[in-house]
């Protein structure tokens, strides 16, 4: 079936072991809308070559159980200053850079665990560890050619989201 059903698995050994695409964007859209009442809608994911996205910060957290993975939601700090303004009901320019940090983190924890809460239905159990923030302009995370992943990207106005899964 097409990414829009099901992501990459690692390896055939874990059949069944796979975390369908939906739940991925079904969770970012879910909590996104919920925590801060803005309207996420998923968008193609560009090639390579025609990405011109400045990131400043990822939220990242790791799960480990039936599936290893890391999760990263990434965007720019102008729409971090959105998110996590909505989120707390703080004015933008009253918000510390530390408030964004640990905003983009609460946020990508959230979305990892509404997608584990989806993946115990399959019978399949996580923990997660602590999550944390990457910061810095243009940052980007390089990973081995032969670990899967799973790309989305989103739209809240004009501005861009990007959530991956790596899977470990």
């Amino acid at each position: 079936m097409s990414d829009t059903y099901y992501s990459i698995k690692k390896d055939e050994d874990k059949k069944g072991n796979e975390i369908p695409s939906f739940f991925v964007s079904n969770a970012v859209k879910n909590v996104i809308f919920t925590m801060t009442g803005l309207e996420v809608i998923e968008t193609k994911v560009p090639d390579a070559a025609d990405v011109d996205f400045i990131s400043h910060i990822s939220g990242v957290v790791l799960i480990t159980g039936s599936i290893n993975a890391m999760f990263s939601l990434t965007v720019a700090k102008p729409m971090a200053y959105l998110l996590v303004s909505s989120m707390t009901g703080i004015l933008p320019q009253n918000l510390r850079e530390e408030e964004l940090y640990d905003g983009i983190t609460e946020l990508v924890n959230m979305i990892s665990g509404e997608t584990r809460a989806q993946m115990s239905g399959r019978g399949l159990h996580f923990s997660t560890l602590p999550p944390f923030a990457i910061i810095g302009d243009k940052h980007f995370v390089l990973h081995k050619n032969k670990v899967a992943n799973l790309v989305k990207k989103f739209l809240v106005g004009d501005k861009d989201i990007y959530f991956k899964v790596y899977f470990l």
